[in-house]
């Protein structure tokens, strides 16, 4: 039942945000509209360290710029993102946490180059837990259903493609004491 209610929610949200973006880019003068998608590495922490290995997965979402007053100094740059965080040991010892997230920066431009921090509103989607092969999910061991990483990040953009990398450091709980981070590298094309 719970699986239902995420996929319902996912396919509003996107419908409605895709709408949105679609109908600011076209009505509005000065703004940018583009896709972005790139690889990631992620980690998961707590007060001792990394807890485990890593996951390395690609991140995708679309996002949109607005102009921040009259000057193209900054920009205010929202979107929309799938991604995973977790860890691993192997294939009977893992924890996958699948996010869609909702980046918000301000991006300062000197050329072609930019500079961008902010923070990202992550909501989950789905989770996996698994403990010496058996699924290990319950309510004691899920993760929280929301995180809010502070991100920093930089680029160049070469006619209408940005290359970019940022970093997202989460500083809520997402469970047990542990805590999210994780390097985005990657690219986006504006419209």
């Amino acid at each position: 039942m719970e699986h239902m209610q995420q996929l319902h929610f996912i396919k509003y949200a996107g419908i409605c945000l895709f709408l949105s973006f679609l109908s600011a880019s076209m009505l509005a003068q000065g703004r940018e509209f583009g896709i972005r998608a790139g690889i990631q590495s992620a980690v998961t922490y707590n007060q001792e360290g990394l807890v485990e290995d890593g996951v390395n997965f690609l991140y995708g979402g679309v996002f949109l710029g607005r102009p921040v007053g009259s000057t193209f100094f900054a920009s205010f740059v929202s979107g929309l993102e799938y991604h995973r965080n977790g860890y691993y040991t192997d294939a009977n010892n893992l924890r996958r946490l699948h996010y869609l997230g909702l980046p918000l920066a301000i991006r300062f431009h000197f050329g072609p180059w930019h500079l961008q921090p902010g923070i990202s509103a992550n909501f989950k989607l789905y989770e996996q837990l698994f403990i010496g092969g058996a699924d290990a999910l319950s309510q004691e061991t899920k993760s929280s259903f929301f995180d809010l990483p502070l991100q920093f990040g930089a680029g160049v953009r070469i006619i209408d493609v940005i290359l970019e990398a940022r970093f997202h450091y989460g500083w809520l709980d997402v469970n047990q004491g542990n805590k999210n981070a994780y390097l985005q590298l990657g690219a986006a094309y504006s419209f």
